[in-house]
């Protein structure tokens, strides 16, 4: 028969094992939530990602891409132009219908869906504020509306009222904007297939 001292023994040990196994299950259980969590977090960062990607800087700069190809090839080749830029002054009557044709058409349309990206998406930018050629172009945007409406309404030239003119930088900061996005976006890929 075992002593009283081997079964008090048996009892420590199997107490110990179940503290043990008691303890293992909780430090694994609380590993296994921090992982998930992390993994909720990356999924919800890759999720953010392609809504920025897929509800504004892919729009963005799929709209400024349209508007840059008509300006260069079509009003740049078409319209007296000087540097680059059309030149208003030599613009003749023709001229004019035909400018005022593709601002109508091509440029305030598209200018308007570009700046309602930037009013209803802000939360999707790439930054907490919003960068500052997108200002300039939301400036830009409303300028041309309004010197468009006393064109059209009132018969006054834009010529005799200067616009600020599409902001040079703002192109090339959707673009890099866009770049970096996808290039978040595909590390985040590149994660999951690991």
């Amino acid at each position: 028969m075992p002593s009283l001292e081997t079964a008090v023994w048996a009892l420590v040990v199997s107490a110990l094992a179940q503290i043990i196994t008691i303890l293992g299950w909780f430090v694994t259980n609380l590993f296994a939530q921090r992982r998930e969590a992390a993994a909720r977090r990356e999924a919800a960062a890759q999720r953010f990602l392609e809504q920025q990607i897929e509800a504004l800087y892919g729009p963005l700069a799929g709209l400024v891409k349209q508007s840059e190809v008509i300006y260069r090839e079509v009003a740049l080749r078409r319209l007296p132009s000087r540097g680059g830029r059309l030149d208003q002054g030599a613009f003749s009557d023709d001229d004019r219908q035909i400018w005022r044709f593709m601002l109508e058409r091509e440029f305030i349309p598209r200018g308007a869906e570009i700046a309602k990206l930037l009013y209803t998406k802000p939360h999707l930018l790439e930054s907490s504020t919003l960068p500052a050629s997108f200002e300039a172009f939301l400036v830009h945007q409303a300028m041309q509306d309004s010197l468009y409406n006393l064109w059209k309404e009132q018969g006054v030239e834009s010529l005799m009222v200067q616009g600020s003119g599409w902001p040079t930088a703002f192109n090339a900061d959707i673009e890099t904007g866009l770049t970096r996005l996808r290039e978040a976006h595909a590390s985040y890929l590149r994660r999951l297939r690991l």
